[in-house]
């Protein structure tokens, strides 16, 4: 018969406790979720995009059903499947607006919104009422705020649903019961989704930049560059817990390094290096920022692959820069006196 983990809670509110916050955290990515999609039949102005929520709740009620029946609200070892939800329910939602702000969706239904990478006026801030077109260049947000004349641009709603959901997902995983990831590992976890929301932030301002944006192909390899780095929140990599590998003289190393490591190759800095390559070869863009990322993509390859050979024992990791050279001193005997008398004179070393 096979043997199924309990997990046993010092006391019933301790239990409560964990149920609940589990609860909430799939509560607020839930939410977030039926907000995108709102807005994906907003700027589309087809509600049949609401269908999407016939995805997004079945499979948020499963993966809750089964963390509280199978682990009491804690959340699994390696891989976290309310992110798996969370991102089947919004990932095609952003990639509706996307292609329909840069004019590659469809026919190109009337908008609420502007289509299209920002302006110069629009970087300025320069509004848009003056125009003929004012009642479809700017989203009305009076439903967030108490002003009803505050407006935005396709490019910033879809900047502010993006940045949203990266806070969201580092609130909600540190709201998220830990299981077996101990207080160091979650940390460490913690401060590795914020390095890989910067890079992702910094990624998608290339959907925003008006050169390159008119290839469809471009701006689908995009946004599978992009879908599939934010699979590294699927994952649970970083745990500094228990060894599970051996090497071959004895010394120990953890498996969890070297998914780690696999993932900045193929799944973070490795594709981004790709697409920067693209970008300043085929697309002639370059600038500061971009160099500034493309070299930082580089050099994180080079140390990811030395620390991968390291780890492999492809490369010796005893031993440091000092130079040791060991002088064998040989001690004399005493000399003594001529006269012979036997009396001890000095020692020389």
């Amino acid at each position: 018969m096979g043997m199924r983990e309990q997990s046993i809670f010092r006391s019933r509110y301790h239990k409560f406790g964990k149920i609940s916050r589990a609860m909430v955290a799939r509560a607020l990515l839930l939410a977030h979720a039926g907000i995108v999609i709102w807005l994906t039949t907003r700027q589309l102005d087809d509600k049949r995009y609401y269908g999407i929520l016939a995805i997004a709740v079945p499979l948020f009620i499963m993966e809750t059903s089964a963390v509280l029946y199978f682990r009491q609200g804690l959340e699994w070892k390696r891989f976290c499947p309310a992110f798996i939800a969370y991102f089947a329910s919004i990932v095609p939602g952003f990639w509706f607006q996307r292609l329909n702000s840069l004019g590659h969706y469809g026919n190109n239904v009337t908008s609420f919104c502007n289509r299209g990478p920002k302006t110069d006026d629009d970087q300025m801030g320069v509004s848009n009422t003056g125009r003929d077109d004012n009642k479809s260049t700017q989203i009305n947000l009076g439903f967030f705020f108490t002003r009803p004349d505050i407006g935005a641009s396709c490019s910033d709603v879809i900047s502010m649903e993006e940045e949203s959901m990266l806070i969201l997902i580092i609130v909600c995983r540190w709201l998220m019961p830990r299981g077996h990831l101990n207080r160091n590992g979650l940390s460490q976890l913690l401060l590795m989704y914020l390095g890989i929301c910067a890079d992702i932030i910094d990624f998608s301002e290339y959907f925003e930049n008006g050169r390159g944006t008119d290839n469809k192909t471009f701006v689908y390899t995009l946004l599978c560059v992009w879908t599939w780095c934010l699979m590294q929140f699927t994952l649970v990599v970083t745990s500094a817990s228990q060894t599970q590998g051996t090497k071959t003289d004895g010394l120990k190393i953890d498996l969890s390094d070297i998914f780690s490591l696999m993932m900045v190759l193929f799944m973070q800095d490795g594709p981004f290096f790709v697409i920067r390559t693209i970008i300043i070869i085929r697309r002639k863009m370059l600038d500061f920022k971009i160099l500034f990322y493309y070299c930082k993509n580089i050099l994180t390859l080079i140390l990811a692959i030395y620390r991968l050979l390291v780890l492999c024992s492809c490369v010796s990791f005893d031993g440091d820069d000092l130079v040791i050279e060991t002088v064998d001193i040989q001690c004399q005997p005493p000399l003594t006196s001529p006269s012979g008398k036997g009396k001890k004179g000095r020692t020389r070393v």
